[in-house]
């Protein structure tokens, strides 16, 4: 439940903040802030590589540990 409120919430936000940046135009173009409609995936996306990353980093940690424990043990 905590995990969607954060995503609904993302949303509400990046759709609060396009409308804000596109009230203020005279045209009826829009650029570079419509990446705020995809605030939600960005955001899972970035964590996402982020948890993965860290994960990687402590597998390759302790496989580094046990090579030297076997070395050591040798």
């Amino acid at each position: 439940m905590k995990t969607i409120l954060k995503y609904i919430t993302l949303a509400i936000l990046g759709a609060t903040i396009f409308t804000a940046v596109n009230a203020t135009r005279t045209s009826p173009g829009f650029g570079g802030e419509a990446v705020f409609l995809v605030l939600p995936v960005m955001w899972w996306a970035f964590e996402r590589t982020f948890k993965d990353c860290a994960a990687d980093f402590k597998r390759m940690r302790d496989e580094i540990r046990e090579e030297k424990e076997n070395r050591a043990d040798s």
